[in-house]
């Protein structure tokens, strides 16, 4: 059986079957077993659940796709690539490091700031770590510090 509710969470009706669904609403199959099976959020403006699952599952999943968070976590770098410091947004990044430069490593605009590397992902590619390296030396004419 499966439990049928509008984008708001307001249940509708219950069907003895996914063809019932099929038949009564005209919606595709597969889009109803990804929906109840959790691949996808909705189908074609509606959720649909094993009967007497909760809905609340499926709200938040809307409700966060329709309203990302506007806070990212940053990771600091050394400019070997290493995992320094994790921070649960810009702001804080800024406060703890005092580098207000570092949301231009952070957007593209610079490969790094002060001595580190900073990014959204928790992880760095070696050819990000070299280009941090060649940009830091170029810019300084100098080597780097080991962290």
């Amino acid at each position: 059986m499966i439990d049928q509710y509008d984008l708001h969470g307001y249940f509708i009706q219950t069907h003895k079957s996914r063809c019932e669904v099929v038949l009564k609403t005209g919606i595709d199959g597969s889009h109803i077993k990804k929906c109840v099976d959790g691949v996808s959020i909705s189908a074609k403006g509606f959720f649909f659940v094993n009967h007497g699952e909760s809905i609340i599952k499926k709200l938040k999943q809307q409700y966060l796709k329709n309203n990302p968070p506007t806070q990212k976590y940053v990771y600091q770098f050394s400019i070997n690539g290493k995992c320094i410091a994790e921070y649960r947004s810009v702001a804080e990044a800024i406060r703890q490091t005092k580098l207000v430069s570092l949301s231009d490593c952070l957007h593209g605009k610079s490969t790094f700031s002060g001595d580190f590397i900073f990014k959204f992902e928790n992880f760095i590619t070696q050819e990000e770590i070299e280009r941090a390296k060649y940009n830091r030396m170029k810019q300084f004419k100098t080597s780097f510090p080991d962290f």
